[in-house]
C-alpha cells in the first residue's frame, strides 16, 4: 500500500511489485488518475479522502496489507497506520507534504506496527543501489514500464520548470539546455 502512488516512486514500485507477483493499493489526490494507474498496473487505486481506509479495507477484503510506504507524511501517515494489517510495517520514505508525520499510537501499540525509514543516500543502501538501476533499466528497455513526462525546460527556465510542477506533471530539466 502506498501514498503519493502517481509520483515517479510510486509508478516503480507499482511496476517493481507487478515483477514479483505482488498485488498493490494505492492512495492518489486527483479523481482523473485512478483509471491511469490502473492501466498502469495498479491493483486497487482510490483517491484519498476521510474514508479512505474504510474504502480500502472493503476492497481487499480479507487480504493482509503488510507494507506501507509513506511518501507524504502529515495526516496521510495516520492513513496508512489505521489500514495496516497487524504486525504490518510502515516505511517513511519522503514527506511531500512538509509536515510532521501524526500517527495514532493506538495503531502502533495494540496492532503493533513497525515504523522504518528509507533514505537512497544511506550507507546500507549503497549495496542495493547497482542491481536495482540494472533491473529498472531492463524495465524500461522491454516497455513495462513508461513514466510520462509533461515537460522538459532547459535549466535557464528553471522558474517555468517549478512553476508547471506545481500546477502538476512530471517535469525534467536538460541542464545541457539542448531541448526547446
Amino acid at each position: 500500500m502506498q501514498n503519493a502512488a502517481n509520483s515517479g516512486v510510486g509508478r516503480w514500485v507499482i511496476a517493481f511489485a507487478k515483477t514479483r507477483g505482488l498485488k498493490t493499493v494505492n492512495i492518489v489526490r486527483r479523481p482523473e488518475l485512478v483509471a491511469e494507474l490502473k492501466a498502469f498496473g495498479g491493483d486497487v487505486v482510490v483517491v484519498d479522502s476521510p474514508d479512505v481506509s474504510e474504502r480500502i479495507k472493503a476492497a481487499v477484503g480479507r487480504a493482509e496489507l503488510r507494507l506501507a510506504l509513506d511518501g507524504v507524511s502529515g495526516p496521510a501517515t495516520s492513513v496508512l497506520a489505521a489500514t495496516l494489517s497487524r504486525r504490518g510495517t510502515l516505511v517513511s520514505f519522503a514527506a511531500m507534504s512538509e509536515t510532521p508525520m501524526s500517527i495514532n499510537p493506538l495503531d502502533v501499540i495494540f496492532k503493533p506496527l513497525t515504523m522504518r525509514v528509507f533514505w537512497l543516500g544511506h550507507p546500507e543502501v549503497a549495496a542495493k543501489i547497482a542491481p536495482a538501476i540494472a533491473r529498472a533499466a531492463a524495465m524500461i528497455a522491454s516497455g513495462r514500464v513508461h513514466i510520462p513526462v509533461a515537460a522538459t525546460y532547459r535549466l535557464s527556465s528553471i522558474k517555468e520548470a517549478v512553476a508547471h510542477a506545481q500546477r502538476g506533471g512530471k517535469i525534467l530539466l536538460d541542464i545541457a539546455g539542448s531541448s526547446n
